[in-house]
């Protein structure tokens, strides 16, 4: 038989995993305590016992959330001598792979989308370990790009650019699928949409140190 510690944790997985699920589905606003409670299986008292109140049962959700899809979001590390233009079409790589892979959108891009719409002290947390952990690898390969003499502005510019041609794959596909039938959005069209993006992109950020060149001319 388990002891009281084993049920504890027990307990307290099954209302982060429900939880998850819940805020995933309704989003923070929308979603209620009791609802996790009946999803988790559990006394409707428990989250006050386990988390305080739903505010701190949400932080803790998507503490976990990003536990779990970390080390899938940031991709496996490249071996020495591969050159800034492979390394950014493996990053691209790696936040297509997050959003439009098997069984993506996950629960965690789907609180994200929640938070993007209505964001709550939780956007936060979300921005100090998970924004940065993309945005170091992406900043030091468009500063490469851009060159040494690049502001920290013009980086942050040509990153944000990046990314929102993968955010707009992953969360207008369901408009776009329907405007452009001849286009799969799904893992096996990841590499093509890698290899446009890293293209334009290349393309963008080469006119971006063209126009930095000109400017301290």
């Amino acid at each position: 038989m388990a002891d009281d510690s084993s049920q504890t944790h027990d307990t307290r997985e099954r209302i982060l995993d429900a939880a998850i699920e819940e805020f995933a589905l309704n989003g923070f606003k929308n979603s209620t305590t009791r609802a996790i409670c009946r999803r988790a299986g559990v006394n409707n008292a428990a989250v006050n016992y386990h988390f305080r109140d739903k505010q701190h049962l949400y932080h803790s959700a998507l503490e976990e959330a990003l536990a779990r899809h970390m080390t899938r979001w940031v991709g496996e590390p490249l071996h020495e001598g591969v050159t800034a233009e492979e390394r950014l079409f493996h990053f691209i790589s790696d936040q297509l792979t997050h959003m439009l892979g098997a069984g993506s959108p996950d629960d965690l891009m789907r609180i994200v989308s929640h938070e993007l719409l209505d964001p709550t002290s939780a956007i936060d947390l979300f921005v100090a370990e998970a924004v940065n952990v993309v945005h170091a690898p992406a900043r030091a390969i468009v500063q490469e790009l851009l060159g040494p003499e690049a502001s920290p502005q013009a980086v942050s510019d040509c990153i944000r650019s990046v990314l929102a041609q993968c955010f707009l794959l992953s969360h207008a596909r369901a408009i776009i699928s329907r405007m452009e039938p001849e286009s799969a959005f799904d893992e096996r069209s990841i590499p093509r949409h890698a290899e446009h993006i890293t293209r334009f992109s290349l393309g963008g950020i080469a006119a971006c140190r063209e126009s930095l060149a000109h400017q301290d001319s």
